[in-house]
């Protein structure tokens, strides 16, 4: 698939982006990622470990789920629950390949419809938005069934299947 190189600060929820990243262990990784939220301001964090506040300047997050690790099954399930499947048109390259972003308009009533299956299949990441300005961000269209894309094409009469 082509991608386009794009910057961290015009990625918006619903954009589909990859990258390079080492997450806690092993080495860099390419990452494909719908992008949930942005930039979310870190505070107090509660995890399986405890809560804890973070001190000293304000850290920023990534939030979304990690497309590279999702099976056709559980990105169905996905979009069953509530994953919008009404796509914008995010940015056309000089070829005319056009890249997509699925819309989300709320991040948080979209998290409260589709985070007990994110939990389920552990898809959920989080990115030190610190960590993301250091590497190159690319617009990528992941690589959809015949089926799925057929019913995006229903809603979305731009887009040929």
């Amino acid at each position: 698939m082509p991608r386009l190189p794009w910057n961290i600060s015009k990625v918006e929820p619903g954009q589909f982006i990859t990258f390079l990243y080492k997450g806690k262990s092993g080495p860099r990784k390419r990452r494909l990622v719908l992008v949930l939220n942005p930039k979310y301001k870190l505070g107090e964090v509660s995890n399986k470990f405890g809560t804890f506040n973070v001190k000293g300047k304000p850290r920023y997050m990534l939030s979304g789920i990690d497309f590279g690790n999702v099976s056709v099954r559980q990105i169905e399930e996905l979009f069953n629950k509530g994953l919008p499947k009404e796509v914008l048109i995010t940015e056309t390259d000089k070829r005319g390949f056009r890249y997509f972003e699925l819309a989300i308009d709320d991040p948080e009533k979209l998290w409260n419809k589709i985070g007990d299956v994110v939990r389920k299949h552990g898809v959920y990441k989080t990115f030190f938005h610190s960590e993301l300005v250091k590497t190159q961000i690319e617009l990528e269209n992941p690589k959809f069934s015949k089926r799925l894309i057929g019913k995006f094409a229903k809603l979305n009469p731009e887009i040929e299947v």
